[in-house]
C-alpha cells in the first residue's frame, strides 16, 4: 500500500468497524486480503460468473496493481469466515481510479472533482446474498472515503434498474453507461454503468450515514443468525 492509501486507511479504518451477534465489519488485514479476499473474488469472479480474463487459474492471480493504492474492508462472520468484501481505491496524485482510466480509454469525459476514489470489486458470497450485504459494504466505503478526505466517490456496476434504484437511494448519480467494463484481469459479460457521488454535497450528515449503516447491519445480523443457508456456510469455516 501506498503512503497516501496507508495514512487514509489508519485515519479511516475506526470508521466501519461493528461487532454483532453474528458478523462484524472491519477493514482487512493484508493476511486476510490473500487468505481470505482474493478467495472470494476467485470464487464469485471465476468460478460463478466466469469473467475472469488471461491467465487466471487460483485466487493469487486475482491480485493486481490497485491492491497497494486500496483500503480492502469486509464483513465476517464471528467464527472470522469473510461472507462479503470491496476496496477503496484511493488515488495517488496524478494516477487514475480503474473506472476513469478505462473510460479515457474510450474517449468519455472524466472531469471530477479531486481527490477521487473508487469503490471497486464488490464480492457477496452467493450463500450469504439477499442479507442486504451490497448496501452495508456501500455505505462502509462512503464512510471510508469521506474519513480519508476524498472528494469524489466512483462506482461502477451492472446497468440495470435494480443498481440504479439503489444507487439513487444513497445519493448517487449517474455519470456514464453504454460501455462494457473491462480491465487486466475481468470482462463481464453484460453492460456498465459508472454513478459518482461529490462528497461535499452529501445531504446527509456523517452521523446520519453511520447511523443508518448500523441498522442495516443489525439487520443483517439477525436475518444471518436465523438464515438456513448463511448458517450453513458459517459452519463450513
Amino acid at each position: 500500500m501506498t503512503e497516501a492509501a496507508a495514512c487514509a486507511g489508519e485515519k479511516a479504518c475506526n470508521a466501519i468497524a461493528w461487532n454483532g451477534k453474528t458478523i462484524e465489519a472491519r477493514c482487512l488485514t493484508a493476511r486476510e486480503l490473500n487468505d481470505c479476499y482474493l478467495p472470494l473474488r476467485y470464487d464469485v469472479l471465476r468460478r460463478e460468473l466466469n469473467w475472469t480474463i488471461g491467465n487466471v487459474i487460483e485466487p493469487a492471480d486475482l491480485r493486481d496493481a490497485y491492491e497497494r493504492d486500496s483500503i480492502a474492508f469486509g464483513i465476517f462472520t464471528t467464527g472470522a469466515q469473510l461472507i462479503g468484501a470491496a476496496r477503496l481505491i484511493v488515488a495517488a496524485p496524478g494516477t487514475d481510479v480503474p473506472t476513469v482510466r478505462l473510460l479515457r480509454s474510450l474517449g468519455r469525459q472524466t472531469r471530477l472533482r479531486l481527490p477521487v476514489a473508487e469503490i471497486s470489486r464488490v464480492m457477496v458470497r452467493e450463500d450469504c446474498r439477499r442479507l442486504g450485504l451490497f448496501p452495508i459494504l456501500l455505505l462502509s466505503g462512503l464512510l471510508l472515503a469521506e474519513s480519508a478526505e476524498v472528494r469524489t466517490l466512483i462506482l461502477s456496476e451492472r446497468d440495470d434498474a435494480r443498481s440504479a434504484r439503489m444507487m439513487a437511494n444513497y445519493g448517487f448519480i449517474r455519470f456514464a453507461d453504454g460501455f462494457a467494463f473491462v480491465d487486466e484481469l475481468i470482462a463481464p459479460e453484460e453492460p456498465a454503468a459508472t454513478y459518482v457521488l461529490d462528497l461535499c454535497f452529501v445531504p446527509e450528515t456523517r452521523q446520519t450515514i453511520a447511523a443508518r449503516r448500523q441498522a442495516l447491519m443489525r439487520t443483517a445480523d439477525g436475518l444471518f443468525a436465523t438464515n438456513p443457508r448463511s448458517k450453513l456456510a458459517s459452519s463450513q469455516t
